[in-house]
């Protein structure tokens, strides 16, 4: 079962208290009943039946639109939540992180591009950007690796280290470069 995260403060947004209240029951359909990037395919009639109301996808969606895009609408039968992403991961996206790859191959399956998902403020690997910074704060020089030899990664100094399990691994498939570990860094 899929777990999401939901606002409280919908409970005070205009928009959502003008609608009736099928069209905020379908809402909250939606938001429950999306995939993990927040594409929902329509099915009004498995809404329509398990509450018995009829409701008009085109009147839904100007009601949720009210004010601020919150549906683009990708085709008659699917929809895209707009800030689905950012709320349910945050505004940095992480290709290295196998959930957000998998978004990012939804998105371009449906030709959404990640620089159109609004809240998005970083596109790149945010742990290894948050770990330099951590250790420029320290005053820490960072030196990074320029080879890899014999499960080894020598540094400009001449120095070398063993490359760590996670690293090995990743190595051997050919996503980690030298330029890529920090000596000191060992996983």
């Amino acid at each position: 079962m899929a777990k999401r995260f939901t606002s409280t403060d919908i409970w005070s947004e205009d928009w959502y208290l003008d609608m009736p209240n099928e069209y905020k029951l379908f809402w909250h359909y939606v938001l429950a009943n999306c995939d993990h990037a927040g594409i929902f395919k329509v099915n009004l009639r498995s809404f329509c039946s398990l509450l018995g109301v009829k409701i008009d996808s085109s009147v839904a969606l100007g009601y949720f639109n009210t004010g601020k895009d919150r549906i683009r609408e990708l085709s008659q039968s699917l929809w895209f939540i707009e800030d689905f992403f950012c709320y349910q991961y945050g505004q940095t996206y992480n290709p290295n992180n196998r959930v957000h790859l998998s978004i990012s191959e939804i998105y371009i399956k449906h030709g959404i591009k990640m620089t159109s998902i609004r809240g998005l403020t970083d596109l790149k690997d945010g742990v290894k950007d948050k770990d330099k910074d951590k250790d420029k704060d320290k005053g820490y020089k960072i030196k990074k690796g320029k080879k890899i030899e014999n499960e080894k990664v020598y540094f400009e100094d001449g120095s070398f280290q063993e490359l760590g399990k996670d690293q090995k691994a990743l190595f051997e498939d050919g996503r980690i470069k030298p330029s890529d570990i920090t000596k000191g860094l060992i996983n």
